[in-house]
This record gives structure tokens, sequence and C-alpha cells, in this order.
């Protein structure tokens, strides 16, 4: 005997309910419509008409997986970030709304010194899933419609499996032919020092403090690489990695953007003041507020 649509959702939001799902009529109506391909007003004004039994049978299984507490952006391997779309499973860390600032100010960069260079080359240090490298490529490609300057993009991770996911965003946005991807530790190898100097670095490098995976909800701490998420006992040893290592990877001029999270300017300003002798240092607040971008920038003056 077949079933409806309404049928369907509301038995979908009370399981999500039951194993403490947030907003779970909505991620059920979400999950229905990634399965059956309807619109909204489909799924509301016809909530009588009957469900395929394949179309059933798939939102179950994507729903208990989602009950899991599974992440939904992993369940349908959609994460948004700066407009577009991308693909995520558990490989990679999902984007947050928060790291589109560390692009913005990426993207503000290359509208500045485009118009003067024949060539830029910038660096993603901890690419994950390619969201930063590939949002920068599609502003360089769209910067390039009125200047002729050659944006080289390098997007490094230690995973192997993240670069995997990057390359199928980077293929799935056009803009493979821009970003090298190379496997390395944060700011060390030989292969990113052959490919520096680089004007343009940034990063959203690990920085939870490890004491702090107890408190995270099941669908970061369950799910989500910890490769990604923590940054040692204080949260910042890939920081010191990255400032350590990248001395050897600036342009004279440079910008170099970290993500970091929450009390943590200071010790990153004080992480990067040896690293980055000279540069100005910019502390940039997110949407609530909160102390979310570390930027130094050198005119090349000082070196």
């Amino acid at each position: 005997m077949s079933v409806t649509r309404k049928e369907v959702l509301v038995r979908a939001a009370k399981q999500l309910r039951a194993a403490g799902v947030e907003i779970p009529e909505r991620t059920s109506q979400w999950i229905f419509q990634h399965v059956t391909g309807l619109s909204t007003a489909e799924v509301f004004l016809q909530p009588d008409e009957p469900v395929a039994d394949v179309h059933v049978e798939t939102f179950a299984a994507l729903v208990a997986r989602r009950a899991k507490r599974e992440p939904l952006q992993y369940v349908l391997n959609e994460a948004e970030f700066c407009g577009a779309v991308f693909w995520v499973d558990g490989r990679v860390l999902i984007p947050r709304p928060e790291t589109e600032l560390l692009v913005r100010r990426g993207r503000a960069y290359l509208e500045a010194r485009m118009p003067r260079e024949s060539s830029i080359a910038v660096l993603d240090i901890g690419t994950g899933s390619g969201a930063i490298a590939v949002s920068l490529a599609l502003a360089a490609r769209e910067l390039q419609r009125v200047c002729a300057c050659d944006v080289r993009i390098v997007a490094s991770d230690l995973s192997q499996s993240a670069l995997d996911v990057a390359r199928i965003n980077a293929l799935r946005m056009g803009v493979s032919s821009m970003i090298t991807f190379v496997q390395a530790s944060y700011a060390d190898g030989a292969a990113l020092r052959t490919l520096a100097p680089f004007s343009l670095i940034l990063s959203n490098p690990p920085y939870i403090p490890q004491e702090e995976a107890v408190r995270l909800q099941p669908e970061v701490a369950q799910y989500e690489p910890h490769l990604a998420l923590f940054g040692g006992a204080d949260g910042l040893d890939a920081y010191r990695a990255i400032a350590s290592g990248c001395r050897d990877l600036l342009a004279t001029a440079y910008l170099v953007a970290f993500e970091i999270g929450i009390d943590q300017a200071d010790a990153v300003v004080k992480l990067g003041g040896s690293a980055f002798a000279g540069a100005d240092v910019e502390v940039l607040r997110d949407e609530q507020g909160i102390e979310r971008v570390v930027l130094f920038h050198a005119d090349g003056t000082h070196r």
C-alpha cells in the first residue's frame, strides 16, 4: 500500500525529534526534496500524493542516518558556501559560514592587487573540501574579465582523502586548471617551497583544544574528521607549525590570513609576531561579534 507525502514526512519528523535532531520538520522536508526533486510548493500543496516505493526506501535510509546524528551535509553530500554548493562527506570538515569572512578578505586582496600585477600566487593551507581555494579561484576568474593577471592557487592538505574531495569540487566548479593540489603538513614540504613565493596565504586550520571534544555536538565529535578539528592541548599547534614554516614561502609583499577560535586572537597575533615581523596586524570580527580572522599584511618595505 502506497503512502502519501504527508505521511512519510510526519513519520520522519517524529523519528528525528526522538533522536534529538534540531528542526526535525524542516530536516525531513529537506531530505525528502533531495530524494524526490520536488519543490517546496509541490510538497505542501499536494500532501496527499503517493510517494514512489523507491523514494520511500531511499528517504527512509537517509533519515535513519540523520537520526544517528550524522550531519545533514554529509547525508545530502552538499554544503553551501559563498553562494555555491560543495560536495562534502566524512573525509572533510563541513564549510562554515564564518569562514566566508576569510574568503571575502582574500577576494578583496585580489581585487586590489590583480590590476597591478602580472601574476599572483595563492596558498590555501589545510584546504579540506577546497571551499576556500575554489571560492577564490571563482573570484579570480571573475576578476580576470577586466584584467590580465594570472592567478595560481595551491591547495594543500595533510589528508590525501581530503584532497580527493577538493579535486571533486574544483572539477564541479570548473576551476581545476587554476588549482594545484599538494599533500603537505601545514606549511612544510619541498613541494610548497618549489611553488613559492606566495603573496596570499590563507588557512582555516584545526583550532579546537582537545579538552573541548567532550562538549561538542555528536554531529561534530562523532562524524567530522578530528584531524581537521583539534589543534592540540591549547588549540594552537597548527598556528605554530604554519608560522614557523611560512618564512620560506612568503613573497616580499603579502597577506597572511588565519581563521581562529574563540579567544585565540591574542595568542595567534603573538605567534605570528616573529614569523611576520614588520607586518601590520588586523583582527576581524564575524557577524556575531566574535574575533574570527587574524591578518598579517606587509607591503614589502620592511623586508
